[in-house]
């Protein structure tokens, strides 16, 4: 699916440890856009009594794929 690089890029600034995962293509069909996948994310990554402010809260910057392409220049 282009627009997507198919990868996660997930940092833990306690450990100072940088993974990279590889998602799925049909996920990121299903989760279409940076909202969609973010939401995904989310649930994966917390449960109910996660802590709004801990450490174990994700912060999570999502792109969809049509970010950084010309679809929305009206010039």
């Amino acid at each position: 699916m282009n627009g997507y690089m198919g990868k996660i890029l997930i940092v833990d600034l306690s450990s100072q440890k940088v993974t990279e995962k590889e998602t799925d293509e049909a996920v990121m069909r299903q989760y279409l856009g940076g909202c969609g996948f973010g939401a995904k994310l989310l649930f994966e990554y917390t449960t109910a009594e996660t802590e709004p402010l801990s450490p174990e809260n994700p912060l999570i910057f999502a792109t969809g794929p049509l970010t950084g392409t010309n679809l929305f220049n009206r010039s």
